[in-house]
C-alpha cells in the first residue's frame, strides 16, 4: 500500500479512537473557502453547526489571565548529539549543560530530539543527574548512539506527577507522555523527531497515527520537537516552500488532531528561527522546531520564548508556559535579599548612609519628645528597611542588567532585521541577522560560564561541610504543591471550596476561631482567672523579688549583639526580605570603622532603640514589625481539610532578634520557673531526657509483667 493511502487509512481508523473532540471536515488537505491550505496557525473552517465553548477562539471568551494561575514551563530541544566535540564536552559535560538550562529556565517539561543515547549511557546520565530529574528515552532500535533518540526530561524539584506514563509511538523518533500534574489535570505531549528525508516522513507520520489508534492514545494536547519541514515560506530564509506532499501530509495530521501553530496564530508576521547554519558560506535559518497545541488550550498557554541555550547545539531553546484551567490562583512571592550584594562595596555604603540618616532622625526624635502618632522609633525603622530594600533592588537591575541589558538590545536590533521586507535579498541585511545570532548564543554561552564559575568558587571556598552549597546541591529537591481545594467546614454532603481567595478566607477563619477557642472575651472574668492561675504557681517557680529582677529591665546592647551573634544565617526572611546576615555585615562594618577612627552605622545601637521602645510602649500597629507569612504545611490524613495543616508564620528577622533578646533575659532563670517536666528548648535541659523516661517506663512494664499505656498528646495550637 502507498503510503499516501496508508495515511489515509490510519487517518480514517482514528476515527474510532478515544478522543476529546473531533471535526468531521477536516481531511489531509484542508482547504478554506477559497480552496487554498490553510497556514499553520489557521483555524479550519466550521460549516452547519455553530463551533462549541471549547472549540471558540480564546480572544472572543472572558478568561481570567492565566499568568496569574500555577503554572509549569514546558520546552524542547534538539540537542545534536549526546557530546559535544567542538567544544570539548563528552556526554555528562553536555547533560550537565541541559540541566543547567532546566534550572536556569524553571523548565517543568522538556522535550529532547538527537539524544543520540544508548542504555549504558543512560544510565550514565541518570547516575548524575537523576535525583531531580525523571529521564525517559527512546532510542533507534539499530546503532542508537549513531543518529535520532527522544527523550522526554520531568523536572521533580518543580512538579511531583501524581502518575504518569511514556508510550512509545515509533522508537527513537515519536513517544508520548500522559502525566497528571494536578488533581484533575491529565496532559497528553507527543516528542517529535521526524526524519529528514520527505519521502520517510509519510511512512513516519503514517506510523504515528497507527499506533496511536492502536493502542487507544488519547489525542494530544501538545505536540513539540524538531519537524525537519516548515508549513509557510515565512519560516525559512531565504524563504522558500517545503515540499508540499509533505507538507499537506503535516497539515492533515494537524487538522485530524485539532492542533494549532498557536505562536504563529499570535506572531502571523514575525520572522524567527529555531534551526541556525551555514551552507555555501551563507547563513541559512528555519523555523524547524515548533509546538503545537490543541485549541481547547490555546487560551491557557502564554509567554512563548525562542531563544539559544547553553547547550551546544544548532537548534534553539522553545518555551512555552502552561497554566491548566483548575489550577489555582498564585501571588508573587515574597522578595529576599540577596547574599552576594553584601559584598558590594557601593551599596553596602549608601545602606550604611541610609543608616546614618536614621541614627540622626531618631536622636530628633529624643531630643524634640516628637509626638508618637506623628513618628516614633518603629514607624522609622520600617521607612528605613523599605528604603534599604529598595537601593538593593536597584543594585539587583545595575548588575544583572549589565549583560541582560545587553541582550536585550541585540534581541530587539535582530528582531528588526528578522522582520526586514529585503531580509531574503540583500546580503548585508542576511549577514547582519546571522551575525548578531551567534552574539546572542555567544552571550548566552558566557552567563551559563559565570555560573559554573561562580558555584566552583562558593564549594572551594565552602569545602564539603554538612549544611552548605554541596549539601543542598546533593539534596534531593521537593515541589511545593498547590491547594488544590478545600473542604467547606460543617457541610454534608461535603462541598469543597476551589476559588483561591475563598480558599484563602476559609483557612484564615479557621486558625483565627482556633486562637480565640477556650479564650475568656470578658475583660473581668479574664483578670480573675489570670489572678488564680498565678497564686496557684508554687512558690519554687517564682521570682523572690520580681520589681527588682532583670527581667523588668531594658534590653541592652550586649544583650543585642548576643542576639545577632547567636542569629543563624541561611534562615528563611519574612515580608521585609531582610536577612540575618545583613545586621551581621553591618555590624562587622561599624566594628571596623571604629577601629580606623571612623563614623559608621551604629546597627546595634539602632536596634537596641528600636526594642526599648516596643518593650516600653508595644508593637506599633502602623510598623508591620510582627507581621508574618503564614504557610500552611500537610501533615497527613485527607489534604482538603483544613484540620491536617500545620500553619508555619514566616517572621521578619529583626522581630527574630527582639524574642532572642526576651530569651537572654529569660535564660538565668529559665530553669527555676519553668517545671522540670518541660524538657525542649530550656538551656541545661534535654528532649532526650523524656526519650530516655519513655524507654525506661516500658522496660520497668515489662519486668513487673504489668499492662501499661503512653498518651500522645497533640497540641493543636502548639507552633501557631
Amino acid at each position: 500500500m502507498p503510503p499516501r493511502a496508508l495515511l489515509l487509512r490510519a487517518a480514517q481508523r482514528s476515527q474510532s479512537a478515544p478522543r476529546r473532540s473531533s471535526n468531521p471536515h477536516c481531511s489531509l488537505r484542508t482547504l478554506n473557502r477559497d480552496n487554498q491550505p490553510t497556514r499553520a496557525h489557521q483555524h479550519t473552517p466550521h460549516q452547519g453547526n455553530p463551533p462549541t465553548l471549547r472549540e471558540t477562539h480564546p480572544s472572543s471568551q472572558h478568561h481570567k489571565n492565566p499568568k496569574e494561575r500555577a503554572n509549569i514551563n514546558i520546552a524542547s530541544l534538539n540537542m545534536n548529539g549526546a557530546t559535544a566535540p567542538s567544544e570539548h564536552m563528552n556526554c555528562i559535560d553536555k547533560w550537565a549543560m541541559v540541566n543547567q538550562t532546566i534550572y536556569n529556565e524553571r523548565i517543568a517539561i522538556l522535550a529532547l530530539q538527537e539524544t543520540h543515547l544508548d542504555q549504558k549511557l543512560l544510565d550514565r546520565v541518570n547516575s548524575c543527574f537523576g535525583k531531580n530529574l525523571e529521564i525517559v528515552n527512546s532510542a533507534l532500535p539499530n546503532n542508537p548512539r549513531a543518529s535520532a533518540g527522544v527523550a522526554f526530561i520531568i523536572n521533580r524539584a518543580l512538579i511531583s506527577p501524581k502518575e504518569y506514563s511514556v508510550t512509545e509511538l515509533v522508537p527513537g523518533r515519536a513517544i508520548m507522555l500522559k502525566i497528571k500534574w494536578l488533581e484533575q489535570c491529565e496532559t497528553s505531549i507527543i516528542n517529535i523527531y521526524v526524519p529528514h528525508n520527505r519521502d520517510e516522513q509519510l511512512n513516519f507520520w503514517a506510523n504515528v497515527i497507527t499506533n496511536r489508534c492502536t493502542q487507544r492514545l488519547p489525542l494530544p494536547d501538545f505536540v513539540l520537537g524538531d519537524f525537519n519541514i516548515t508549513e509557510d515560506a515565512i519560516d525559512r530564509t531565504p524563504a522558500h516552500q517545503d515540499d508540499q506532499e509533505a507538507v499537506e501530509t503535516l497539515r492533515g495530521v494537524r487538522c485530524e488532531w485539532n492542533l494549532l501553530d498557536t505562536w504563529r496564530h499570535m506572531n502571523p508576521a514575525t520572522r524567527s528561527f529555531t534551526y541556525h547554519a551555514n551552507a555555501n558560506d551563507a547563513p541559512i535559518q528555519s523555523r524547524l522546531d515548533r509546538i503545537y497545541t490543541s485549541q481547547h488550550i490555546t487560551q491557557h498557554v502564554f509567554d512563548w520564548q525562542i531563544k539559544p541555550s547553553a547547550v551546544p547545539t544548532d537548534h534553539w531553546l522553545i518555551r512555552v508556559k502552561f497554566a491548566p484551567q483548575d489550577a489555582p490562583f498564585i501571588g508573587s512571592g515574597r522578595w529576599t535579599w540577596p547574599l552576594y550584594l553584601l559584598e558590594k562595596e557601593d551599596l553596602m555604603t549608601k545602606v550604611e548612609e541610609r543608616g546614618k540618616q536614621l541614627e540622626l532622625d531618631l536622636e530628633s526624635l529624643r531630643r524634640e519628645n516628637t509626638d508618637r502618632a506623628i513618628a516614633n522609633p518603629q514607624t522609622l525603622w520600617k521607612t528605613c528597611k523599605s528604603d534599604i530594600a529598595n537601593l538593593a533592588k536597584k543594585e539587583i537591575k545595575n548588575t544583572y542588567h549589565k549583560l541582560g541589558s545587553r541582550i536585550k538590545a541585540i534581541e530587539k536590533d535582530l528582531k528588526i532585521l528578522l522582520d526586514s521586507p529585503d531580509l531574503d535579498t540583500n546580503e548585508e541585511t542576511c549577514m547582519n541577522a546571522a551575525f548578531l545570532t551567534n552574539e546572542l548564543e555567544h552571550l548566552e554561552k558566557i552567563k551559563a560560564k559565570n555560573q559554573r564559575n561562580k558555584l566552583k568558587v562558593i564549594l572551594a571556598n565552602q569545602g564539603e561541610h554538612l549544611g552548605g552549597k554541596w549539601s543542598a546541591l546533593s539534596k534531593e529537591k521537593k515541589p511545593r504543591n498547590p491547594i488544590l481545594r478545600l473542604r467547606i467546614p460543617e457541610s454534608n454532603p461535603p462541598q469543597y471550596e476551589r476559588c483561591t481567595k475563598r480558599m484563602v478566607n476559609l483557612a484564615c477563619n479557621h486558625h483565627e476561631n482556633q486562637q480565640n477557642d477556650g479564650t475568656h472575651h470578658n475583660p473581668e472574668e479574664r483578670s480573675r482567672i489570670m489572678e488564680e492561675t498565678l497564686h496557684a504557681i508554687p512558690e519554687s517557680q517564682k521570682l523572690p523579688n520580681p520589681k527588682f529582677s532583670p527581667l523588668n529591665w531594658e534590653a541592652q546592647e550586649n544583650m543585642i549583639c548576643q542576639a545577632l551573634d547567636a542569629s543563624k544565617d541561611g534562615t528563611a526572611v519574612g515580608l521585609d526580605g531582610c536577612p540575618n546576615e545583613l545586621w551581621k555585615k553591618l555590624k562587622t562594618r561599624h566594628k571596623a570603622a571604629c577601629k580606623v577612627n571612623k563614623k559608621g552605622f551604629d546597627i546595634t545601637k539602632v536596634l537596641t532603640i528600636l526594642i526599648q521602645d516596643i518593650q516600653k510602649h508595644g508593637v506599633d500597629k502602623h510598623s508591620n514589625f510582627a507581621e508574618g507569612w503564614m504557610c500552611p504545611l500537610f501533615k497527613k490524613k485527607d489534604p482538603t481539610d483544613i484540620r491536617n495543616y500545620c500553619p508555619i508564620t514566616v517572621l521578619n528577622t529583626d522581630y527574630k532578634l527582639l524574642t532572642k533578646v526576651l530569651a537572654i533575659q529569660l535564660i538565668d532563670h529559665a530553669d527555676t520557673l519553668i517545671h522540670e517536666d518541660q524538657a525542649g528548648f530550656i538551656p541545661r535541659r534535654s528532649i532526650f531526657n523524656h526519650i530516655r523516661l519513655a524507654k525506661a517506663i516500658i522496660s520497668y512494664a515489662e519486668i513487673v509483667e504489668e499492662d501499661g499505656a503512653i498518651i500522645a498528646l497533640d497540641q493543636e495550637k502548639a507552633y501557631d
